[in-house]
């Protein structure tokens, strides 16, 4: 079983050396190996952040009722929205080497 801190450099592969737009990238990064990391994964000190992206990238408006509750949030986000996620995400992952 892979470790929070293991799953999170598997997401900044995937946002740094992935192909596509940012938004097919933190996708695929999201729903690969963040997804599923439950915020007592990781130190206290990290659950604020965390819970505010996996909030932005499950959270929708939409209707379409798809398959897909992450690509619905991220078409419903704007490019700064987007960038903005990946930041948190770089900042946790950096939290987390530093531990």
């Amino acid at each position: 079983m892979s470790t929070a801190k293991d799953r999170f450099a598997a997401a900044i592969q995937i946002l740094s050396d992935g192909k596509g737009p940012l938004r097919l990238k933190l996708h695929d990064a999201f729903v690969y190996h963040l997804m599923h990391i439950h915020r007592t994964e990781l130190p206290e000190g990290c659950h604020e952040l965390f819970d505010h992206v996996h909030s932005q990238m499950t959270c929708t408006t939409s209707d379409r009722h798809s398959r897909d509750l992450v690509a619905d949030s991220l078409m419903e986000m704007s490019d700064q929205e987007t960038e903005e996620v990946a930041e948190k995400i770089r900042t946790l992952h950096s939290i987390l080497l530093g531990l």
